[in-house]
């Protein structure tokens, strides 16, 4: 079984409503990674809201976590919910499920997740996702991820780091199966000369084999 050890997970300091969390469920590992987004209001709490229903919503369903649908289906749900929750805004949001050698899951935003098993290029999870409307608006197209084989290296994040990563560092990163040094290179790799970063950044570096 995985196990949260085989997870690194990194974010930029001080304030952000970029969140990122690996958790051990139902003989698998899922990761969950979001971005509020900011200029809206309630960014924040839609983020976290996100974070915290995914663990609850799958309990409910554990026979059906290998089919992306229902992680479209858990999407569409958390959707509603926060569009019908004051004070609550809009985030990005990015699922992956791993068990039994297969990964699922469902995304929608501007967030990201790569995979690498080692046998040519790093494969985008994400490329085919629908960017807006984002989660809390009450009409978000989740796209469904898998399902797939779960081996090699996987890399979750928000747009704070993929916006500013160069293609040749994010290579590198998925080729270094030291996922802490990996995730540390991929944090430094986007931080400016004064320690500052572009935006926020939330990531997740997992080993799957």
């Amino acid at each position: 079984m995985l196990t949260t050890s085989d997870t690194s997970i990194r974010t930029s300091p001080g304030p952000s409503e970029d969140r990122a969390h690996a958790m051990e469920l139902d003989d698998g590992l899922l990761f969950v990674i979001a971005d509020g987004a900011g200029g809206v209001g309630g960014g924040r709490t839609a983020a976290e809201h996100f974070i915290a229903a995914v663990p609850t919503w799958a309990g409910e369903r554990p026979d059906d976590l290998l089919d992306p649908w229902t992680w479209c289906e858990c999407l569409s749900n958390i959707d509603r919910d926060l569009y019908r929750t004051q004070n609550a805004g809009e985030s990005t949001a990015v699922i992956i499920y791993v068990r039994d050698g297969l990964l699922a899951g469902a995304s929608v935003g501007d967030s990201g997740a790569w995979l690498a098993d080692g046998h040519g290029a790093p494969i985008e999870l994400t490329a085919a996702q629908v960017r807006t409307p984002r989660l809390g608006t009450g009409q978000c197209s989740p796209t469904p991820i898998g399902p797939l084989p779960a081996r090699g290296q996987l890399l979750l994040g928000t747009d704070g780091l993929f916006e500013y990563l160069g293609h040749d560092e994010l290579v590198d990163a998925l080729e270094d199966e030291n996922i802490e040094r990996s995730a540390d290179a991929l944090l430094e790799a986007v931080q400016l000369a004064n320690e500052a970063f572009h935006d926020d950044v939330a990531l997740i570096r997992g080993r799957l084999s």
